[in-house]
């Protein structure tokens, strides 16, 4: 028999710092994943991983080239950075049998993540322009706002629905049929195998949704 678990919330100590409750609420949150779901580690570094490499794979594709992923090293830290933190959190915050409980924090943390790193680029990118006037951006700058309120609403409907169906029906059932509770090595190579090919997927998924949503939305201009 199945079981879905609901988002766990925890109590945080009182008269402490807000950074500590945080942390003490982190610490506690992920214990109890942990207990819940053995194998949460190594998905969550999966996750973080994969957000990466994929971002880097897209920004590649986008650009074309080392040279020119060089040429906007200020773009590429912070949209690798909004995608890494953005997939992880969207994969923490979200639960089977609660679709719609997740979508007000989604919808912050995207907003708050794309709006930093955009704000971010847009900075050192008129900062490069004050300091090397020869210097021509490659593609129009990106609208901060804009672009958070797509992020957000992107994690908020896209994110979640992939990831309540990634941890609430596929997961189970790869655990169920393959991890096992024996020391099997070639079965425990079998689950991880097929674990990391699904977060690839689910990875390759999301990178290609929120790309060609963002050019749909004509985020992406080249000069």
């Amino acid at each position: 028999m199945w079981v879905f678990e609901l988002p766990l919330k925890a109590t945080p100590p009182r008269g402490g710092s807000l950074a500590g409750s945080l942390a003490a609420s982190l610490r506690s949150g992920y214990a109890a994943r942990c207990a819940a779901v053995p194998s949460f580690p190594l998905k969550c570094l999966l996750e973080l991983l994969l957000a990466v490499s994929l971002q880097l794979s897209a920004e590649w594709r986008v650009r074309g080239g080392v040279e020119e992923m060089a040429r906007s090293l200020d773009f590429l830290l912070s949209s690798v950075t909004v995608a890494a933190a953005g997939k992880f959190y969207s994969m923490w915050r979200t639960r089977f049998l609660s679709l719609l409980l997740p979508v007000p924090s989604l919808f912050r943390a995207g907003f708050a993540l794309a709006l930093c790193g955009y704000s971010f680029t847009f900075l050192l990118t008129s900062l490069r322009l004050y300091l090397v006037p020869s210097f021509t951006p490659s593609a129009v700058p990106i609208n901060p706002a804009l672009a958070a309120v797509y992020t957000g609403a992107f994690m908020a409907a896209v994110s979640n629905v992939r990831y309540q169906i990634m941890q609430g029906v596929i997961d189970p059932v790869v655990d169920r049929f393959l991890r096992g509770d024996g020391d099997g090595r070639a079965r425990q190579l079998l689950y991880r195998t097929v674990l990391a090919g699904l977060r690839v997927g689910n990875g390759f998924l999301g990178s290609w949704l929120a790309i060609h949503g963002m050019r749909l939305c004509g985020f992406f201009q080249y000069k």
